[in-house]
């Protein structure tokens, strides 16, 4: 006893149909339903020497067709601001063809044929926007190879696939086609439609992908050593490579960097990878002479930075120079000497060389004398303090010319080296010359 109501579908028909190019009518027909058909009505017209840009309208019993479908490949109609426009021009004649199934309506046009696309492998994804181009293409691959790209740089959950093309039909390669022992570098994309199969990159990285004599994709990520530096205060240090110890760093030591620094107490340390800071996982041990917020506790010169990389975490130490004598020849210098530096005593007034050299090098020589034998050596033998030993020659030559001394730049510890110094040499020249100038004078005189 119940009521049923229904709405008998409305198949539009050809008399209704109209449309324009620019501001040429189409000419419409209907088209004949195929068995593999699903549309309720279809109707053609032929378009002529179109341009790119023409403007298409359509109209249905005299009202606009607000809304037109144009999905499809090859498809030569695009929407531009709310307007369907012919996408590529071209002469003669294409067709054109409005579908409605269900009361929505679509449109196709012909004439968007790509391009040739010549014979070979491309390797084509969302990083570069799935084109067939010279840069997607497979140059000449190493032999034993079908296809090869190198040093391709992806980031994580970027996609692709590979595509063997010939005579402009192309066949695609995706995850089921990679080789079982490179797949722990990719995931497989499962959606369904067009991106299954592709091939999704797990990590940021430069890759080797290639395609072997038997179809097989493989792809091998380019393992770039990463670069650690770091900082005292706003300091660089220059961290170079050391040897591992097993048995000193630990078994799961995998790289180990020293550099050397001089620093107060309470200097802070900071140290980054590849340019990004290292903030966690990362910390000092009871003897490593740091604060749990990498500030040295005990500064001083010469002291060891060790930077120890382990699996889950970094580890950093300052220490004291394993060599004692060595730390204190530099503290020496740093004191002394660098932290005075250097001034042509030469080109001063006589009556000022006192006060500016004398009490310098009268302090350097009191704590040269306090360094033991061995450390003298260092001092007097080391390349690095070559510098530091031509400054200390230096004051010591203008001090003995002003007292009249005319020996150069020999300090009287007998293991001290002799440095020559052209400067002081002119200097002690020049005293000598002024003394046997007045000499000469009193001798006239009398």
């Amino acid at each position: 006893g119940n009521i049923w109501i229904s709405k008998e579908a409305v198949v539009p028909t050809l008399d209704k149909v109209a449309g324009k190019i620019g501001t040429t009518d189409l000419v419409f027909s209907a088209s004949s339903k195929g068995p593999g058909d699903t549309w309720d009505a279809q109707f053609e017209a032929t378009l002529t020497d179109a341009s790119a840009d023409d403007v298409l309208t359509f109209t249905y019993d005299s009202a606009a067709i607000a809304s037109i479908d144009i999905a499809g490949e090859n498809n030569n109609v695009k929407l531009d601001s709310e307007q369907l426009k012919i996408v590529k021009g071209f002469e003669g004649s294409k067709k054109l063809y409005l579908k409605s199934t269900g009361g929505a309506w679509s449109l196709w046009v012909e004439g968007n044929e790509p391009e040739p696309i010549a014979d070979g492998y491309y390797l084509v994804g969302d990083f570069n926007e799935w084109a067939f181009n010279a840069g997607s293409k497979s140059g000449t691959p190493t032999e034993g190879n079908l296809a090869e790209w190198q040093d391709v740089a992806l980031t994580a959950g970027q996609e692709f696939k590979v595509s063997s093309v010939a005579s402009n039909v192309k066949s695609w390669m995706g995850y089921d086609e990679t080789g079982e022992g490179c797949r722990s570098l990719i995931t497989k994309n499962t959606e369904e439609g067009s991106s299954n199969n592709n091939i999704i990159i797990n990590a940021n990285g430069t890759y080797d992908i290639f395609v072997n004599s038997e179809g097989k994709i493989w792809i091998n990520k380019e393992e770039v050593e990463p670069v650690y530096a770091g900082k005292v205060g706003t300091t660089d240090i220059a961290l170079s490579a050391a040897t591992v110890d097993p048995e000193y760093d630990g078994e799961d030591c995998l790289k180990k960097f020293e550099g050397i620094i001089t620093c107060e107490d309470g200097a802070q340390l900071s140290f980054t990878k590849d340019g990004a800071a290292i903030t966690t996982n990362i910390g000092p041990i009871e003897t490593a002479n740091l604060s749990n917020d990498l500030k040295v506790v005990k500064g001083g010169a010469g002291l060891v930075v060790q930077v120890k990389i382990y699996a889950s975490w970094v580890g950093i130490w300052v220490s004291q120079p394993a060599d004692a004598d060595l730390a204190a020849v530099r503290e020496f210098v740093n004191t002394y000497i660098t932290a005075q530096g250097a001034e042509d005593y030469t080109q001063t007034p006589e009556d000022d060389r006192n006060a500016k050299c004398v009490s310098k090098y009268q302090a350097a020589k009191a704590a040269y004398d306090a360094l033991s034998e061995a450390q003298q050596t260092l001092f007097n033998t080391e390349d690095e303090f070559t510098n530091p030993r031509a400054i200390l020659a230096e004051w010591k030559a203008v001090v003995d010319a002003q007292s009249g001394v005319k020996s150069i730049a020999r300090m009287s510890n007998p293991n001290m080296v002799t440095v020559t110094v052209v400067g002081s040499i002119l200097a002690v020249g020049a005293i000598a010359a002024i003394g046997m100038i007045i000499f000469a004078k009193k001798r006239k005189a009398e």
